[in-house]
C-alpha cells in the first residue's frame, strides 16, 4: 500500500500551569500509525476483520504553540491567520490567568477562526466553566476536557480534531495552498488582503462614527431652542427644525420649497433690512444679529431676533437663518 501524505496541522495550547504545559506538548508528537496487520489482531479479539474500506492514514505531525495567557493565544491566532497558516486545533484553560481567560479568548478566537477546532479544558468538578464555554459556537467545533486527564485520551482527540479539520481545510482551499511551506508570492497576496481587510474595517469604524456625529447634529438641530431655517441665496427653503414650526404657525411641508420672501413672514417696511443682510453674507462677510418682527400664519406679530450664516452643503452655496423669540427678553 503507498504511504499517504503527511499531514501537518499547527496546534495551540494556553495553560498557565507549565506542568500541563509540559504533558500537552508531550502528547503532541507524530503518532505512530496503525498498521493493517495490527488492527487485523486487535479485531480478532472480538471475531471482527478490517472493513474493505479502511486504509492506514497518513502521519500526522504538529507544530505546537505554547502560550500561558488569554492575551497571547489570541494574538498567536490572528497572526497564524494573517501569515495564510492557520491553526487547527487549539485548547484553552477556562481558568487562564492573569488576564483574559480561556473562555474569552475562545470567543475572541471564534470570532476570527470559524473553522478552528476548539477544546476547552477545566477541573472535572467545574460545572461552569463548561456550561459558560456553550457560548462559543458553532458547538459541532467545541469540545471539552477535563482535569486530570488522560494523555492517551488527549491524543486520540487531537488526532480526531486535527483530522477533521485539516480534512475541512482542505476541501475548501485552492490546491497551490494545501501545504504550509506557501510560496512567497502568495503569502505577500495574503499580507495585502490582510491590510485590505484591516483598512476596510477603519472605514467601517469610521462611517459608523460618521453615522453617530449625523445623528448627533440631526438632534441638535431638531431640537434647538431657536427656529431655523435653511434657504438658498434667492430665498427657497430647503429644510427647516421643529421650533421654526412652533414659531411661525407654519407645518414645515408648507414651508419647505416656497419662498421665504413670498410667505411675507417679515413687514414689508423691513424686508429691505433683510434683503441687505442676505447679500452681505453672500459676499463672505459677517452678519450681526437683526431684531425684527415675525409675521405668524394668524397674522400676529412678535418680536425677533435673526442671525444668518452662509454655508457650503454638496458644493451649493446656502444660507442658514437662526430666528430667537425675544418676546419675553428682560
Amino acid at each position: 500500500m503507498s504511504e499517504q501524505p503527511e499531514k501537518r496541522v499547527r496546534v495551540l495550547i494556553a495553560d498557565d500551569e507549565n506542568m500541563f504545559l509540559s504533558a500537552f506538548r508531550h502528547v503532541f508528537q507524530t503518532q505512530p500509525l496503525l498498521s493493517a496487520g495490527e488492527l487485523a489482531r486487535s479485531l480478532e479479539r472480538y471475531n471482527l476483520s478490517p472493513p474493505d474500506s479502511w486504509r492506514e492514514c497518513g502521519p500526522m505531525t504538529y507544530d505546537v504553540q505554547l502560550c500561558n495567557n488569554g492575551r497571547q493565544a489570541v494574538h498567536s491566532i490572528r497572526q497564524g491567520l494573517s501569515q495564510g497558516y492557520p491553526y487547527g486545533l487549539a485548547i484553552l484553560d477556562a481558568n487562564l490567568q492573569p488576564g483574559l481567560n480561556g473562555i474569552g479568548a475562545a470567543l475572541s478566537i471564534r470570532e476570527m477562526d470559524p473553522n478552528i477546532q476548539i477544546v476547552v479544558v477545566a477541573e472535572h468538578s467545574d460545572q461552569e466553566a463548561f456550561r459558560a464555554a456553550q457560548a462559543i459556537q458553532p458547538i459541532e467545533s467545541l469540545f471539552f476536557l477535563r482535569k486530570p486527564f488522560n494523555t492517551e485520551d488527549v491524543a486520540q482527540l487531537g488526532r480526531s480534531l486535527a483530522s477533521k479539520w485539516w480534512s475541512l481545510h482542505t476541501t475548501h482551499r485552492p490546491r497551490m495552498e494545501r501545504h504550509p511551506s506557501i510560496t512567497p508570492q502568495v503569502r505577500e497576496l495574503i499580507r495585502l488582503n490582510e491590510e485590505l481587510r484591516k483598512k476596510f474595517d477603519k472605514m467601517k469604524e469610521s462611517l459608523k462614527t460618521a453615522q453617530i456625529s449625523e445623528q448627533w447634529f440631526h438632534a441638535i438641530y431638531e431640537y434647538a431652542p431657536d427656529a431655523i431655517f435653511l434657504m438658498d441665496f434667492s430665498g427657497e427653503l430647503i429644510d427647516s427644525n421643529r421650533q421654526a414650526e412652533n414659531l411661525s404657525g407654519y407645518h414645515r411641508h408648507d414651508l419647505i420649497g416656497k419662498n421665504f420672501f413670498d410667505l411675507k413672514l417679515v413687514p414689508q417696511e423691513q424686508m429691505p433690512l433683510l434683503l441687505q443682510n442676505l447679500q452681505t453674507c453672500r459676499m463672505g462677510e459677517p452678519v450681526d444679529p437683526e431684531g425684527h418682527d415675525l409675521i405668524r400664519a394668524d397674522g400676529t406679530l412678535i418680536p425677533v431676533e435673526t442671525a444668518i450664516h452662509g454655508i457650503r452643503i454638496n458644493e451649493r452655496e446656502l444660507v442658514i437663518g437662526m430666528i430667537r423669540d425675544i418676546n419675553h427678553r428682560a
